[in-house]
């Protein structure tokens, strides 16, 4: 299974991930399940909603997992939701139903299904929901806490009542200020042989970022200030005032990431840049880069946005096969100027 969204919050900003266009005021803190290092994302205001694209190919079935914290029971759990959209359109989630705190699954808005078990209030909860958009042969499996023996709750029917087909991103809704906290966002899709072969692997996954550390074999994207190209780059959130940019065609510049530390397993890498391009017009493109063992692998160009982001995810390491801890750690990412 490819994974086909990835999300941690690592860029502690309302900018990382597209979040200033699609959940707006949002704050961060480190307190979050399997690991201290990766930071989870709770409401500045008293709600906010909105979707998180995925970086891989819509599909019409997946699995989305995430952690997920309630803090309260006031009458507002139902608008803590984990759920799938098609653009704009939001297709279904999961939320927890008000005072009872069964888990219910929703479909176009409507409820169709709630849970005999309960979630408890002021601990987190790990969601595993196995999703098939189809108008006869739909489901919807919610799994919770690791067991995947039997969903807490499952609905079987039309999952897809605008025919949108296939999904292209999480869609997610916060109330309650600092007592919701959501961490952790994966998505696969089942129907790609490669990746994951087991969705149990995300059952104790910890989406942790990495930062440059030093430049790597390629430093062709000149520094603003200076010779060094990854004090630049290394922000976390992105800061504008410093970068590296490129002046003519074919430039790359990669870098020597911080190393992965405690996991012992590596599912997926994911790259984030922040791009600001200063010539006006279309069909100025990069390709995002990597390099492992001397070999350089680039991705396909995409357009540079005047302003904005370029991610990739990948669950395989450069040249084929699984990510181990030390493939990662001797990988360097990068950019490189197409057109």
């Amino acid at each position: 299974m490819s994974v086909i969204g990835l999300c941690g919050f690592n860029g502690l900003s309302a900018e990382y991930d597209d979040l200033t266009l699609s959940l707006g005021a949002v704050a961060y803190d480190t307190v979050v399940p399997n690991t201290s290092t990766t930071s989870s994302i709770l409401p500045a205001t008293t709600s906010l909603e909105g979707q998180i694209p995925w970086q891989g190919a819509a599909t019409g079935e997946f699995w989305v997992h995430c952690h997920i914290l309630r803090g309260i029971n006031d009458g507002q759990n139902d608008a803590n939701r984990v759920g799938w959209a098609s653009g704009a359109a939001v297709l279904g989630w999961v939320s927890m139903e008000d005072a009872t705190l069964a888990w219910t699954i929703s479909i176009g808005g409507v409820v169709t299904v709630t849970s005999a078990s309960t979630a408890t209030i002021g601990a987190w909860h790990s969601l595993l929901i196995h999703v098939r958009l189809d108008a006869v042969t739909g489901f919807v499996r919610l799994y919770v806490d690791g067991e995947l023996g039997t969903p807490v709750s499952a609905f079987t029917g039309n999952t897809d009542p605008t025919a949108a087909a296939t999904a292209d991103r999480f869609y997610l809704s916060l109330h309650g200020g600092t007592t919701s906290r959501l961490a952790n966002l994966v998505a696969l899709d089942p129907l790609d042989a490669s990746g994951i072969v087991d969705e149990s692997a995300l059952l104790s996954v910890a989406v942790k970022g990495l930062s440059p550390t030093a430049d790597g074999s390629y430093s062709e994207w000149t520094p603003d200030v200076g010779a060094v190209g990854y004090t630049q780059i290394d922000e976390a959130p992105p800061d504008d005032s410093d970068f590296v940019e490129a002046s003519a065609v074919g430039q790359r510049s990669t870098f020597d990431m911080t190393s992965v530390g405690s996991p012992s397993t590596v599912l997926a890498a994911k790259w984030c840049s922040r791009i600001r391009r200063q010539v006006a017009g279309a069909g100025v493109q990069v390709q995002t880069t990597r390099r492992l063992a001397s070999t350089d692998y680039d991705e396909g160009a995409v357009s540079a946005p005047v302003e904005g982001f370029v991610f990739e995810v990948w669950d395989q390491k450069p040249g084929g096969g699984g990510w181990t801890v030390s493939d990662l750690d001797a990988t360097e990412f990068g950019i490189v100027s197409a057109t």
